[in-house]
């Protein structure tokens, strides 16, 4: 039999079943409020950084004009906070950047970061304090990339928002390694601000009639100097060295490179020095060493600490900001870009210097402050990488390195054997060298062969030629060569002798490293005058100084492309025929050949000097006399 419940008993059932029926639906409430609130979006950027979009507007990660919200943001939950990645760690800066679908029309979007203090026992406060912000517009049919910097004091962050009045949608977030600076390409456009923030018109401020700023200055306040971040590494143990570039990119259009004998060109101002850059018929982007562009006050020769950073200090009070006089249309992109480089030792443990990308056109004007070492600095060509560069204080130190090389490849009753210091003491090296893989490689594994003792310079020569890969070691010790070559002034010589010395010895360097270059000068030294060739090759043969042996065919082949190649093609008369034929030695060794130089003013080396001229300057916007793409104007 059934039990019939009174009525106290059916209230009772009545509210208990109410209260069971409430409970779940609170939880069933809660459940659906912090699952729709406590999202991670699907893409692979938010999930990978575990960041979780508050509140039901930023879950579409789209603001329209349509809607109310113009904020969206995003969070890191407390539990996974201590273990982000959200912060500056380490020496090479770091940066949050987020990507924005291709926009409609022009709009304006803001990012910054969201902190612990922004939040109160897990929600947003009402009232965020003023902070940094990236400011920029979004392209219209491209993706926009906007990347902030982590603070530089190594605060963790909690999250970033962004907001905006009109349509804006992100693709995706990702930490990438800090560029400060702008560029354009066809299917997108970046904009990079440092930690203070900034904004995309400051960073590419057209200004019209061609011209342009660049505010760099949110740079600053990331090197690592700056930052008390010291290279990793002591010792003889590998280490991180921060290294600070700025690269300008141009626009791929032959035509900006004009004409030979009308070349285009653009001018760019950091403070009151003129960088004038020549336009390449090549793809160019040009690399500046930052110390140096943005120290451009330092004196040539300033005497004091010979460290870089302190340079760089030296010149902390200017801004970072650079004037684009005119064709700032050519320019598609300008970058403050981090380089980390692995510090290397020698087999004695001396660190092995850094070897600095730049323009052969800055190197000749490049103030001793900022040198790494007291003896030599060391630079990498940037239009052909492989061909290193020594610039050094005098020629006593340039003679300590690369004397007994220079009788060992080159000089004429000298050659492929290592002399003795007593044996060449009093005999006369070259005021500027170049010597390609191949012939670095055999002097040294002759000396190893030989167990011949070279001096301290020339091992630590060695050890520098094998971190850059110019020479290589084999498994069995012996030595092969590698890649390019080196090529050598020095600061005892006059700037206009560095200027000439410079251009001979890098036509060098782009011999060893060019086989269609070295094709072409075969082809030239076949069809120009034989009567001036022979000349160029009696000279030679005339200063005993120069020692060349006039069998090697490469050698002699690669001499007379380089004295001809010194100088401009305008100059080639008063070289050879006004200087060279009027010598007393040459007279006096090819009376006639000086002669016949003289009566024709050299006009058939000035043919070649033109078949030269024009070839480089289709491959390379180079010519005789020159091989920088930037001359400098204090």
């Amino acid at each position: 039999m059934r039990h019939l419940l009174t009525s106290a008993e059916f209230s009772a059932k009545i509210r208990y079943v109410f209260r069971k029926l409430s409970n779940m639906f609170l939880l069933c409430f809660v459940f659906c409020f912090f699952s729709c609130a406590d999202k991670i979006p699907e893409k692979a950027g938010f999930k990978a950084l575990n960041l979780y979009s508050y509140g039901k507007d930023s879950e579409t990660l789209s603001l329209s004009e349509s809607t109310p919200a113009t904020y969206l943001y995003y969070y890191i939950k407390d539990e996974d906070f201590e273990k982000s990645t959200l912060s500056q760690t380490g020496i090479v800066p770091s940066s949050f950047v987020v990507n924005f679908v291709p926009a409609q029309e022009e709009n304006e979007v803001l990012v910054a970061f969201l902190f612990a203090s922004d939040f109160t026992k897990g929600k947003l406060n009402s009232k965020l304090p003023a902070r940094p912000v990236a400011k920029c517009t979004l392209a219209v049919g491209k993706k926009t990339r906007v990347s902030l910097a982590f603070p530089a004091d190594g605060t963790k962050i909690k999250g970033f928002f962004i907001q905006s009045a009109g349509n804006a949608t992100i693709d995706d977030v990702s930490i990438e390694n800090t560029i400060v600076g702008w560029h354009l390409s066809e299917s997108e456009v970046y904009w990079g601000l440092g930690p203070d923030g900034g904004s995309s018109s400051a960073l590419r401020n057209l200004t019209g009639s061609g011209s342009m700023t660049v505010d760099l200055s949110s740079a600053r306040s990331l090197g690592a100097d700056v930052r008390a971040v010291s290279s990793q590494g002591t010792g003889s143990s590998a280490g991180i060295t921060l290294r600070e570039y700025v690269k300008v990119y141009f626009r791929d259009n032959p035509e900006d490179a004009g004409e030979n004998g009308n070349q285009g060109t653009l001018d760019i101002y950091s403070g009151a020095t003129r960088f004038r850059i020549r336009r390449s018929p090549e793809p160019q982007t040009e690399t500046f060493y930052a110390p140096y562009l943005f120290a451009p006050s330092l004196p040539q020769d300033a005497a004091g600490s010979q460290n870089a950073v302190a340079a760089q200090n030296a010149a902390s009070g200017k801004e970072y900001v650079l004037n684009v006089a005119d064709n700032a249309d050519m320019i598609t992109g300008i970058e403050y870009v981090y380089v980390p480089s692995e510090s290397a030792f020698s087999e004695k443990g001396e660190r092995l210097p850094y070897a600095i990308t730049a323009d052969l056109g800055c190197i000749i004007s490049w103030p001793s402050m900022l040198w790494q070492r007291k003896d030599f600095e060391l630079f990498r060509w940037n239009m052909f990488p492989n061909i290193l560069l020594f610039d050094f204080a005098d020629y006593k130190i340039q003679d300590d390195y690369l004397k007994r090389l220079a009788f060992y490849v080159e000089k004429a009753g000298y050659r492929g054997k290592l002399w003795a210091d007593k044996d060449i003491k009093n005999l006369h090296g070259y005021n500027a060298h170049d010597y390609r893989a191949e012939s670095l490689a055999q002097f040294y594994e002759v000396a190893r062969t030989q167990n011949f003792k070279l001096n301290d310079s020339e091992y630590l020569l060695r050890d520098i030629l094998l971190l850059y890969g110019i020479i290589r070691r084999n498994s069995d010790g012996s030595y092969a060569p590698g890649d390019g070559g080196i090529i050598s002034i020095s600061k005892e010589s006059n700037e206009s002798l560095r200027e000439k010395l410079l251009a001979h010895e890098s036509y060098h360097g782009i011999y060893f490293c060019d086989a269609s270059f070295r094709q072409k000068t075969t082809d030239i030294c076949s069809v120009m005058d034989q009567q001036s060739l022979l000349f160029i090759k009696q000279y030679f043969a005339s200063q005993p100084s120069l020692g060349y042996d006039l069998n090697d065919s490469y050698l002699i082949e690669n001499e007379v492309m380089a004295y001809i190649m010194q100088q401009s093609v305008k100059a080639q008369s008063w070289y050879f025929a006004d200087d060279l034929a009027w010598r007393g030695t040459v007279m006096k060794y090819m009376p006639d050949l000086a002669s016949y130089i003289r009566s024709t003013k050299a006009a058939g080396i000035t043919e070649a000097a033109v078949m030269f001229d024009d070839y480089v300057f289709a491959r390379w916007g180079l010519n005789a006399g020159r091989t920088s793409m930037i001359s400098v104007s204090r």
